[in-house]
């Protein structure tokens, strides 16, 4: 008899749990890598749009077979996503992009460590790199 009730209560704590939880859409992001565009380099960034980037990671498992993780960077105030692969047998980085998206679907991603660098004070802006 107790196990319905506790099966039942932690039900109901996961999905108040998902419910409050802010939102955080990697495979959506993850989903859209077939249709984005493979770019030839790191796309240059104007110095303002790199502080509305949200840079995270959307796949990294240690199991996949070819070695490749991937990270999302999401122009938190505008509609548009980037995808880095990088990694695999021979250490490749590649971008992909831009894709169409929703940023209040980001909201809650933590933030990469890649993200955490000093800031440059060049107005011209620069490259984001893996």
């Amino acid at each position: 008899m107790r196990k319905p009730t506790l099966a039942v209560s932690l039900m109901l704590a996961v999905s108040a749990h998902a419910a409050t939880a802010s939102p955080c859409d990697r495979a959506g992001l993850l989903a859209k890598f077939s249709e984005a565009p493979a770019l030839g380099a790191a796309p240059e960034f104007p110095a303002k749009l790199e502080t509305q980037l949200k840079r995270f990671v959307l796949f990294d498992s240690p199991l996949a077979m070819d070695g490749y993780k991937y990270n999302g960077l999401v122009d938190m105030g505008g509609t548009r996503a980037w995808i880095v692969r990088f990694g695999g047998i021979a250490g490749a980085v590649e971008w992909f992009g831009p894709v169409p998206v929703e940023p209040a679907k980001f909201v809650g991603c933590p933030d990469s460590p890649a993200t955490k660098r000093p800031h440059d004070s060049s107005a011209s802006g620069g490259q984001i790199k893996s």
